[in-house]
Order: structure tokens, then C-alpha cells, then sequence
């Protein structure tokens, strides 16, 4: 499948977005994203009920897309999810069968998505996309900022899977806080890490791909680099004195550039491949529909909707004294308790072990 290459300005982090029937342009994978896995005959059994569509895993996110109208899609960024099980529900193309449920939160709203495979019975829509999850979880310091980790072993950079030295630059001054500390910079094609000289858990781990700006600016100690963090990991600048001079503009010009050429060919970290065995050996034919569209307000409001967790909530629910617990939860939904809720965990987990087993034995 071809890229869909943007610049950098315009690059749209789907991992962290939950977006309704976008345009056929922002349904292609983006620099960096590798479709995983191709799952045909899936329904959005909450917001499509009845509609034949097909599901795509991608490194960043899940996209489920209509078959007979490709307007009618979603894509579900994996740092939104925050649940994934499987339960029983009510499809119009199979009828009550087991479905994967995705419960996600983006921004100050609850999400929830069913997702049924009306076709031949497989394991691989609870399966792939559940591993695929998990594996994105694991490898979280290739996308965000990270304070204070374990990024530093005899005075070096512990690297990641992909990841090359490019420099590494001493007497750094941290100047983010009150109190300044002298450290190290280290350059890679991923990140850029700072990690104090006295104590190396003192650090900073800062992706390219979480950049919103790199360059020169005045501080409280004189000209400093300047790194600014995208929205999605606060928008704080990051400060550190470089000198002389000439080292400064030079270690500034560098982290552009490399950050730069980390756009036109990004590195997530999320390594996962499904075997050619499971591979499914056709895909299902969809109206191509290349033209860009824009929904109304209104009617994009309505699609929304349908998807909230709660239907009647579009925020939390206020806490609540729960005796059986003994702690204050979440109010539960109307004609919700908290044994059924604890059943319906164990029923989810007796299912994924049996889908395990099977899989094993495949």
C-alpha cells in the first residue's frame, strides 16, 4: 500500500485520536504506519449495526471502514484505548454472538465500539488487536516523553530497537527548573536525551515525533536551546544551555535536521507480525471513493453519539460509596451492579483463555 507522506507541521498523530468518517486521504497509512493486519466481514455493530464493512490494524490504529459507502469509517488511535473484551452482543448480520468491545477516552469522553465478524468464526479480531495494543503499551518511549527512566548505563544511552548514536554532547546545562544541573545530550535518530552527570535518573527522554519546535531562545542563564513539546505531551518548553556559542547553534542545527528526516521516515516501535498462515487470502471489494467530504455539525455531533460509553453521559459519572468494595467508584450505569460487572470479567477471561489455547495449538 502506498505512504501517505505529510510534513511535519502536518503530521497527524492518529495513535492519539479517535476521528468519524474522515476523509479517504487520512484513512491511507501515514509515514511510518504498516498495516498489520486485514480482517474482512467486520461490523460496527454500535454505530453501523447491519452494515458489512472490513477492519484494519495498523501500528497506530484500529480502522473500520464501511464496505458499500467508505464515508462511513472510524479510526480508533491505540493510546485512546483503555479496555478491550469480549462479550456477547446483538448483530443484525449474525445475531447475538460473541463481539469485541473497545472502550476508549479521548479528550473528557468515553468511547465504546463493538466490533462483530459476521463471517467465518476467527480468533483474529480479538487476538490481533488486542496484541497489537499491547505491544504499542510496551513501547512508549519511542513516541513519549519520559522523565526519569532507566535510559542510562555506565555513562551511555541504553538504545532502542532501530536506535543509532548520532552525537553525544557534555556540559549541558539543564535550565527547565530553579535549580540547574550539568549533564550530557545524547543525539539518536529516534530522541534526544539529557540525563544529569551526578545522577544519571535524573533525565529526560524527548522523541522527535513529540517536537512541536527546536531553536534558539533567551533564558534566565542567556541564549539557550529551546525544545518545545507538541499538545500532546503538554506543550512545556525544555531548556538547555550549550556552550560556547558555536556548539550551541551547531547541536541546534543538528536536532532540526534529524528531526527533520525522522519525519520522512518515522520509527513507532510497535513490531509485530502476523503469520502468512493467518493472513486472510482475499479482501473484500469496497467502492473507492477518493473525493474528500465535510459533514455538517449537526450530523457529525449525531455520529459521535452513538459511540459515548454511556449514551445518556458524555462526562464521568460522580463517584459513589460502593459497600461491597468498600472503596468510592464510578456510579455504574442503570440496571448495572457490581456482580454482574464481575461476572462479565470472568466470562471474558475464560474466553480469552480458550481463543489462547486455540491458538496455541494452531
Amino acid at each position: 500500500m502506498p505512504l501517505h507522506f505529510m510534513k511535519e507541521e502536518d503530521f497527524i498523530q492518529f495513535d492519539r485520536e479517535i476521528r468519524f468518517d474522515i476523509p479517504a486521504s487520512q484513512l491511507k497509512c501515514i509515514n511510518g504506519e504498516e498495516e498489520i493486519d486485514f480482517i474482512p466481514q467486520v461490523e460496527d455493530t454500535k454505530g453501523n449495526n447491519g452494515e458489512k464493512g472490513g477492519l484494519k490494524v495498523t501500528n497506530l490504529r484500529i480502522i473500520w471502514f464501511c464496505q458499500n459507502d467508505p464515508s462511513l469509517n472510524l479510526s480508533i488511535g491505540h493510546d485512546c484505548v483503555k479496555d478491550m473484551y469480549i462479550r456477547t452482543a446483538d448483530s443484525v448480520l449474525k445475531g447475538a454472538t460473541q463481539s469485541l468491545y473497545v472502550v476508549t477516552k479521548y479528550e473528557s469522553n468515553k468511547f465504546e465500539f463493538i466490533f462483530t465478524n459476521y463471517g467465518v468464526d476467527s480468533p483474529r479480531l480479538f487476538s490481533t488487536a488486542q496484541t497489537v495494543v499491547r505491544a504499542y503499551e510496551t513501547s512508549r518511549t519511542y513516541r513519549d516523553v519520559r522523565l526519569r527512566g532507566t535510559v542510562i548505563k555506565d555513562d551511555e544511552l541504553k538504545l532502542l530497537k532501530h536506535e543509532k548514536i548520532i552525537s553525544k554532547v557534555p556540559g549541558v546545562w539543564n535550565v527547565s527548573s530553579s535549580a540547574g544541573n550539568i549533564g550530557t545530550i545524547h543525539t539518536t535518530n529516534i530522541r534526544v536525551v539529557w540525563h544529569a552527570n551526578a545522577m544519571p535518573n535524573f533525565n529526560v527522554s524527548i522523541p522527535y515525533l513529540q517536537m512541536e519546535d527546536v531553536n534558539t531562545k533567551q533564558s534566565k542563564v542567556g541564549l539557550s536551546l529551546a525544545i518545545q513539546a507538541t499538545k500532546y505531551s503538554g506543550g512545556h518548553t525544555m531548556g538547555f544551555r550549550v556552550e560556547p556559542q558555536e556548539r550551541l547553534a551547531s547541536l541546534t542545527m543538528e536536532i532540526q535536521q534529524l528531526r527533520k528526516l525522522y519525519f520522512e521516515r518515522p520509527i513507532f516501535g510497535i513490531d509485530y507480525i502476523i503469520d502468512d498462515a493467518d493472513k486472510p487470502t482475499s479482501k473484500i471489494p469496497i467502492k473507492r471513493r477518493e473525493e474528500d467530504f465535510v459533514m455538517e455539525k449537526e450530523e457529525a455531533l449525531d455520529v459521535i453519539s452513538q459511540y459515548y460509553a454511556d449514551s445518556s453521559l458524555q462526562r464521568d459519572r460522580p463517584p459513589v460509596y460502593c459497600p461491597s468494595l468498600g472503596l468510592a467508584v464510578e456510579a455504574l450505569p442503570e440496571g448495572y451492579t457490581v456482580e454482574k460487572v464481575w461476572s462479565d470479567l470472568l466470562d471474558t477471561a475464560m474466553i480469552a483463555k480458550q481463543l489462547e489455547g486455540k491458538l496455541m495449538k494452531t
